[in-house]
């Protein structure tokens, strides 16, 4: 070759070498962008982790948060939002695993006045825009789109789901992908990207950052100012209490570890307040924390509480004097800190179907306290004497209000005890007796088992304490939060039901805030109890004591008798009304009926001897007791007609027949005394079809006759059948394959037509002893199947189709019922030898503490309409009425 041919061969040969090496630093050598380049300044939360699909596996695991939050629609969406970006990457299980692995900031923003979520991840050269549009076209056709756009110098991506609606936009670019389900978030993400400004650039962040541990999967960071935008975003106006203000003027950052499992969602970490913030937050940097001595004071039905010390209230209206602000009080609010120590607190208890605030103050001397308020015109007139305390009524209730928010009374008085070393305060002087009765019964915080097991999380000293039953507290957070906000979330809606306490507490370092937030999962959570009377008998008490509700007074009257066959009666407060000899031992139930055309409440039982109508204050109705002979076998049943006086008492009796009496204690005239081939020891049970009457009635033996309210057979059956023991009759509101329904020994739903013939279907195999109930537990307007056999609880609806199942650690041998709890409706179990009673519902489930029955007979009711459940039993003599909730 030439020396001319070699030249031009080198010359190739140094283009080509140029041109390989510019595509491998180019493609291979390229410097990607960090996904903290693309977090717009509005982010209020920055959720990061460096393995996103085991954070996602972790989060959605069984039992766990995401199944109790996954019950309802705005999040079972959220799953199907993550469920469509999963299915687009799902064919490519190599590019899944890869992005699975990466790094990826979940972000949630403001945009125009909006908040949404903004997705950034650190893709690197694994993943192409090009591989998307492979993936649609190749695998998902025309149920998931691609469809190409243009903002700025970026090409974005918007995916359409058309099976479930769901929009998805996304950019692939320098190494980052970012998406979100709204595009103007995108957008945002897009423009901070071109801004070239990182958040790393933040000095105070990336300090804050610095500190997050490397052995947690992921980390949450937040922007304090945006944060308390985000909060007064989302709730009502409230702008003169201190927690609101303290959001709105709060600047910096703070940087948290993230543990989660399935008990607890565990956030620690650390809060830096920017320089010149003269925020209450900021007075907490350098302050040493105490430790509370609060919870052994407070009710155990607190379910809201802001607990601080007065060192830092000072701090806090220091600033607030030295600002100019108006404040009427600040002349004796000061003097008055100064009596404290160390202590101030604002709780919220429930009390009935209110909830109830109560300022507490830890004094250094309590009479010193009471000496000033009085010297200064707070307190007037004599003290009265509640529970185990002297309250006092207190004069210009705005100096109180004044320390957290003058919104939160109601009232224009107020009333103060003293407890110990500590001051209460409340409108209410009915919360404040409550509280003093409490503490005699040792019912505090501290005793409660709910707050125990979650206080195994709280640090030992802090400088603020913020802690919510969040389960009790629904119905505070949903007037606390806007009505779109609670609508969209589930407030109200059984969304807390599966979650225990929620706590913030944050702890003074020297230029930095520790800060700790813990919500515990806590489906199994137990009502908290109390006793609410306690009575005495003359003899042990036996048998199961009854609770009837008044329906004209929502008061409630309890009927309880002992081994000598001594019936008694009390009131809602555990007075004696009356008490009386009966014959024997009350037979079946004890039920309440209206016994006149001025619906007057009666209370109706039987003995084998005689058949009793009382009023409310045990005076028996003209014609009773009635006398029975023969002796009844079973219980009463009242026979309802549109006309009281055409009311009916039918009883069961030796001689194998039905007797009938009238409400005037009379036999009922032209009664045909229908018979059975045994004797009866369940009651009569009285069905109501098309105007007609029936009145079934079942022998030992479980052979069953059909009468008239005149006593005559109103049909034969045609077929047999042995209905369960346990197993009660209903009207069939689900088909027409007969108008009454019940089930046999082994299961099978058996239908009576008009005629008389018998059908049956089948829900699967069950034992003799089983339980069958047929109300509305779905709440669907359409009655349900319910078993309850062994230890295990199915309801299947009318298609047949299982809608709930639910096992027990032990068998339940008593039968289940339904208990209206103020608007919701619930299922009662009790499984023998079990340390819980449950109240089911479609939606919702309360425990509450069988302990306290100590093994003994019990009965759960309410007062009234309201949702206070009480629990009535007994311990040889003594009688015991419990406020479970």
């Amino acid at each position: 070759m030439t020396n001319k041919g070699l030249t031009r061969l080198a010359v190739f040969l140094t283009l080509l070498l140029i041109f390989v090496m510019w595509f491998i630093v180019g493609q291979f050598g390229k410097n990607f962008r960090t996904a903290y380049e693309a977090v717009p300044e509005s982010a209020a939360l920055v959720l990061e982790t460096d393995n996103i699909g085991l954070s996602w596996k972790k989060l959605t695991s069984e039992p766990g948060i995401w199944s109790s939050l996954g019950k309802h629609d705005y999040f079972r969406r959220a799953g199907m939002q993550i469920s469509l970006l999963d299915s687009i990457f799902s064919t490519k299980p190599e590019l899944r695993s890869k992005l699975a692995e990466s790094r990826a900031l979940l972000i949630l923003l403001e945009s125009e006045g909006e908040y949404g979520l903004l997705f950034v991840a650190e893709t690197g050269r694994s993943l192409h825009a090009l591989d998307l549009v492979e993936i649609s076209e190749r695998h998902f056709g025309n149920s998931i789109t691609l469809v190409k756009r243009k903002y700025r110098d970026y090409n974005t991506y918007l995916a359409l789901d058309a099976t479930t609606g769901l929009q998805y936009d996304f950019c692939i670019t320098d190494g980052l992908l970012i998406g979100s389900f709204s595009k103007k978030l995108l957008e945002k993400g897009l423009d901070q990207l071109q801004s070239g400004k990182s958040l790393l650039e933040n000095q105070l962040f990336a300090r804050l950052r610095g500190t997050c541990s490397s052995s947690v999967d992921s980390y949450l960071l937040a922007n304090l100012h945006n944060l308390g935008k985000l909060f007064n975003s989302l709730t009502l106006t409230r702008a003169d209490s201190i927690l609101i203000n303290t959001f709105n003027s709060i600047g910096g950052w703070m940087a948290l570890d993230l543990y989660l499992n399935e008990h607890s969602v565990i956030l620690n970490g650390y809060a830096g307040v920017e320089d010149g913030a003269g925020s209450f937050l900021s007075k907490i940097a350098g302050k040493e924390g105490h430790v509370p001595g609060i919870y052994s004071v407070l009710p155990s039905n607190t379910v809201g509480l802001m607990h601080t010390s007065a060192a830092l209230f000072s701090s806090h209206y220091e600033a607030v004097d030295a600002s100019g602000s108006k404040d009427s009080m600040a002349w004796a609010r000061e003097p008055f800190l100064s009596l404290l120590d160390t202590e101030i607190s604002l709780l919220r208890m429930n009390l009935d179907d209110r909830s109830v605030p109560v300022y507490v103050f830890r004094c250094q001397d309590q009479l010193q306290v009471k000496e000033w308020l009085s010297l200064h015109g707070f307190i007037q007139g004599n003290p009265e004497q509640i529970a185990d305390g002297l309250v006092h009524q207190m004069n210009n209730i705005g100096f109180f209000k004044s320390f957290f928010s003058s919104n939160l009374f109601t009232n224009t008085s107020g009333w103060g005890v003293t407890s110990g070393t500590y001051y209460f305060f409340s409108d209410s002087k009915e919360a404040l007796d409550f509280i003093v009765r409490l503490q005699g019964q040792d019912r505090t915080l501290a005793s409660s088992d709910n707050f125990r097991q979650f206080a195994n999380h709280l640090t030992d000293q802090s400088n603020l304490i913020l802690y919510m039953n969040v389960r009790e507290s629904s119905e505070i957070v949903r007037r606390f939060l806007t009505a779109s906000v609670a609508g969209n979330l589930g407030i109200g809606k059984g969304l807390l039901n599966d979650f225990g306490g929620l706590s913030l507490q944050l702890s003074g370092l020297k230029d930095l805030i520790y800060v700790s937030i813990h919500l515990q999962h806590n489906p199994d959570y137990k009502e908290e109890s109390l006793i609410e009377w306690k009575a005495d008998l003359e003899s042990t008490a036996v048998g199961k004591p009854r609770i009837l509700t008044n329906p004209k007074t929502d008061e409630y009257v309890v009927v309880i008798q002992d081994v000598n066959n001594k019936i008694y009666l009390f009131s809602n407060n555990g007075k004696l009304i009356r008490k009386f000899q009966a014959d024997g031992a009350v037979l079946g139930d004890v039920v309440a009926v209206q016994a006149g055309n001025q619906e007057d409440f009666a209370i109706m039982f039987n003995t084998t001897g005689q058949i009793f109508m009382l009023d409310l204050n045990g005076r028996p109705f003209p014609g009773f007791p009635i006398q029975l002979n023969p002796q009844a076998t079973a219980g009463v049943t009242v026979v309802f007609d549109k006309d009281w006086a055409d009311y009916q008492i039918v009883v069961p009796c030796t001689d194998q027949a039905v007797h009938s009496f009238s409400f005037r204690g009379r036999p009922s005239p032209d009664w045909q005394f229908p018979r059975t081939n045994d004797i009866m020891v369940v009651p009569v049970e009285h069905l109501v079809v098309g105007g007609r009457d029936y009145l079934m009635l079942t022998d030992i033996n479980s052979d069953i006759r059909v009468a008239d309210r005149s006593g005559n057979i109103r049909m034969s059956l045609k077929g047999s059948v042995e209905r369960s023991v346990n197993s009660s009759f209903y009207l069939n509101k689900t088909n027409s394959k007969g108008i009454i329904i019940s089930t046999d020994k082994s299961g099978k739903l058996f239908y009576i037509n008009s005629n008389g013939l018998i059908s049956t279907t089948d829900f699967g195999d069950f034992s003799p002893d089983h339980y069958f109930l047929y109300e509305d537990f779905s709440l669907n307007n359409a009655a349900d199947f319910m078993f309850i056999d062994g230890n295990r609880l199915i309801v299947f609806d009318r298609f047949k189709s299982k809608v709930y199942e639910q096992q027990f650690a032990f068998a339940v041998n008593t039968k289940p019922y339904f208990l209206n709890i103020g608007s919701k409706r619930y299922l009662v179990i009790y499984p023998d030898q079990s340390e819980n009673i449950y109240l089911i519902s479609n939606n919702d489930r309360i425990l509450l503490d069988a302990a306290l029955a100590q093994g003994n007979p019990f009965d759960i009711g309410t007062f009234g309409r309201t949702s206070r459940i009480i629990m009535l039993t007994y311990s040889g003599k003594e009688v015991y009425c419990y406020r479970m909730n």
